[in-house]
């Protein structure tokens, strides 16, 4: 619908790095609104937080690259690659919702997803997300 913006749909619990899950609607996740909008529907905003970010680095490896670029030329997906840009998605906004809670936020909105090429050669991706905690009134 015209104007409402991507809502995101998927909501994540703060675990370590090496044991990250992906849980949905579940009792040991509270849910947490994330939003690229600047409001959520329906919802006011009783207070703002304050700015909540992280980032998550994805490393590219060089051989990997190259059939890449093999395999765009003649047209076929990189699951690969998709694979752990979903992956550094689920770290970034994990690490987004903990910073959120610590501050006893209802909602994360206004959410911006940036990619960045880094490293020698381009040989890492970060991920980085930035948005405003709020609590709902």
């Amino acid at each position: 619908m015209k104007g409402e913006g991507y809502r995101i749909q998927k909501y994540f619990c703060d675990a370590p790095r090496h044991n990250l899950k992906l849980l949905l609607f579940s009792d040991e996740c509270p849910l947490m609104q994330l939003s690229t909008t600047p409001t959520l529907q329906g919802a006011t905003i009783a207070q703002y937080c304050g700015i909540v970010s992280s980032e998550a680095m994805l490393s590219v490896n060089i051989f990997h690259g190259f059939f890449a670029n093999i395999r765009h030329l003649i047209g076929k997906r990189l699951c690969g690659y998709e694979v752990e840009l979903h992956k550094a998605r689920q770290i970034a906004f994990t690490k987004l919702q903990a910073q959120a809670e610590k501050l006893a936020a209802d909602a994360v909105v206004g959410i911006t997803i940036d990619y960045h090429v880094v490293g020698k050669n381009g040989s890492m991706l970060m991920l980085s997300l930035s948005g405003t905690a709020v609590k709902l009134g």
